[in-house]
């Protein structure tokens, strides 16, 4: 069956305008031509005016946010079902330049764990440090944009990184309605409220809890990858958990 996604804005604009003609109507029909008409022509050119400023200044809808949510599952689910076949399960991490001699980020994905030196490899990865996957974090591409078209600069002092995560979740990017960042011991927490994109993370928790903590998404990996390149320190997706009623998100993140 398909789904008809209908733009808010200009259903509402179609009501306020046919409501208005439809008072228009009643006033020529009664012939009444007293303060109770006039007063129902004044409602009506109102509500006709509300309508056409509401048409004029409304935007076209993007994609369903439902939808949107959905695209990048499957695939994100295959990768970490061959990550896990090939017996790597650990938390990933997002590593700045120093620990990998890499140009520019990187994220790790041990067998079991990491132990935060200097890794030695391109892709597959073995040594003292630590054994498993060198790839480029899922949010790499997402964050080369930002700074390309959206000129984000990422500071180097721990509030203001805490806060342009926040700032980039809110109004750069508009994915949820408020981001918390705090930091809590090791580590830092963010909470997504009224998240745009929950359904997606829902969806792949669904299939196994551990893919976020695996392979983190490209929202999660972005906000490690500002973490990792503000604080220049390693970073462990330590927990990401949407919860099941609300629209929200958590995310954990562990410094090394």
């Amino acid at each position: 069956m398909k789904k008809s996604y209908i733009n808010r804005d200009f259903l509402s604009s179609y009501i306020l305008i046919t409501v208005a003609a439809l008072l228009l109507l009643v006033v020529a029909i009664t012939d009444r031509r007293d303060i109770t008409s006039a007063s129902v022509v004044i409602s009506a050119m109102i509500l006709f005016l509300c309508g056409i400023f509401l048409f004029t200044f409304s935007k076209q809808d993007s994609i369903d946010d439902h939808i949107s949510s959905l695209i990048p599952v499957q695939n994100h689910i295959n990768f970490c079902t061959i990550i896990s076949e090939l017996g790597i399960m650990g938390n990933s991490w997002i590593l700045p330049p120093h620990k990998t001699g890499k140009e520019c980020i990187m994220q790790f994905i041990p067998v079991s764990t990491y132990s935060g030196g200097t890794l030695q490899g391109d892709i597959f990865v073995s040594g003292e440090e630590g054994t498993g996957v060198l790839v480029q974090p899922t949010g790499q591409t997402l964050r080369s944009d930002l700074r390309k078209n959206a000129r984000l600069v990422i500071p180097d002092s721990e509030e203001e990184v805490l806060q342009l995560i926040k700032e980039t979740g809110e109004e750069l990017l508009e994915i949820a309605e408020t981001v918390n960042v705090q930091k809590t011991g090791e580590g830092f927490s963010i909470i997504l409220d009224n998240y745009l994109l929950v359904d997606g993370c829902r969806r792949i928790t669904t299939e196994s809890p551990a893919c976020c903590t695996l392979n983190p998404c490209a929202i999660c990996s972005l906000f490690g990858m500002i973490l990792t390149e503000g604080l220049n320190q390693a970073v462990m997706v330590e927990r990401c958990r949407p919860d099941k009623k609300k629209n929200r998100v958590e995310i954990l993140f562990t410094i090394s």
